[in-house]
This record gives C-alpha cells, sequence and structure tokens, in this order.
C-alpha cells in the first residue's frame, strides 16, 4: 500500500499478494470464516473443547494448502530467476 492523496492505493506487489493469497487461502478469507471461528472458540472458553484439538484440525486442512502455495510460489520464482554462471577469476600470485 502507498498513500497517494491522502488515501491508501494498492502496490502492484499488494495486489498480487491478495491474488496470490485468495488463490491459494480461499477459505481462511472467506467472509464465513471468522464466524465459523467464534463458533469453534466459543466450547473452548467454556471449558469443553482442547483449544489444540481446535488448533489440530485446523492445521490439518490448511497444512497441504500451504505446502501447495510454498511450490507453486517456489515455481514462479524460478521459473523467473535463472541463475547465472559464475565467473571466476584465476587466482593472483
Amino acid at each position: 500500500m502507498k498513500i497517494s492523496q491522502k488515501r491508501l492505493v494498492p502496490t502492484e506487489n499488494g495486489i498480487a499478494l491478495c491474488d496470490f493469497l485468495t488463490a491459494h487461502f480461499a477459505d481462511v478469507l472467506a467472509y464465513d470464516y471468522t464466524a465459523r471461528l467464534e463458533d469453534q472458540l466459543d466450547p473452548i472458553a467454556a471449558g469443553d473443547t482442547s483449544r489444540l484439538d481446535v488448533l489440530r484440525a485446523f492445521w490439518d486442512g490448511f497444512n497441504p494448502q500451504l505446502g501447495r502455495a510454498t511450490e507453486f510460489a517456489l515455481a514462479q520464482v524460478k521459473a523467473r530467476h535463472t541463475p547465472k554462471p559464475l565467473m571466476l577469476r584465476p587466482a593472483e600470485e
């Protein structure tokens, strides 16, 4: 984000990041996610459910998404940036 004429304006990087996140983590960014999370937090607060059980359930679904998103991002970086060969100078005597 940048500020232009006292307004926040998304940058190209910000737009690309938003596109990436919505493509790979749509369920976490969905509008109803917060409501579903609150439904899971209430039993924790009441002592009826373990927070670790809720976190495990989240992680079991999120971890594969994270792995796929990471692989996708790394493939994109590798496709754009091919390494240049090293140019070694002979040792000076």
